[in-house]
């Protein structure tokens, strides 16, 4: 399919989705294709146009042209890598605002035995602990295993194998203690 040609995309209903992708190659050729395909999506009274751009310029030519929003998944992608190898006791990492994010970590072994009110996160570390997965090789029963505590009580004790949710500026979540 041609997506450069109007009447190709229509041909294949195209004109009555209310949401498109845009995920082609800008080498050879390609950017210009996605362009074309951007502004005929928009003729065609498309509502919602997702464009993959590989780099800033190309996501603001996308933008200028009308996509509604521009996705980097190279640029993403690396900046997840580059924080996991600066952060390697951050699994998973959910941008919230610039510079602010809610994150999953491992307990590390300090933290094993010991409960939210001894540990103190927002005093001493300035992140929040939002909610705790037991583990499953969790030192509690096997009710326990995988339970979800969600807004942890000062009372409730973190063990070594347990996943927690965390928010806090990412410069904040970089900093807490690993394995």
């Amino acid at each position: 399919l041609d997506s450069t040609d109007e009447e190709a995309l229509k041909s294949q209903g195209v004109d009555k989705v209310d949401v498109a992708i845009i995920g082609i190659g800008q080498g050879a050729g390609g950017f210009e294709a996605a362009i074309l395909t951007v502004v005929n999506l928009l003729q065609m009274g498309v509502k919602q146009i997702y464009a993959r751009a590989e780099d800033l310029i190309a996501g603001e030519v996308f933008s200028k042209v009308g996509a509604t929003e521009v996705i980097y998944p190279e640029i993403e992608s690396a900046e997840r890598w580059a924080y996991k190898l600066i952060a390697p006791q951050i699994g998973e990492k959910i941008d919230f605002a610039e510079g602010y994010s809610l994150a999953r970590i491992k307990a590390p072994a300090s933290f094993d035995g010991r409960t939210v009110m001894d540990l103190q996160l927002r005093q001493k570390h300035n992140v929040n602990l939002v909610l705790i997965k037991r583990g499953e090789n969790s030192k509690q029963s096997k009710a326990e295993k995988g339970k979800i505590i969600n807004v942890p009580m000062p009372s409730t004790v973190i063990y070594q194998d347990d996943i927690m949710m965390v928010a806090g500026s990412d410069a904040d979540l970089a900093k807490l203690p690993q394995e």
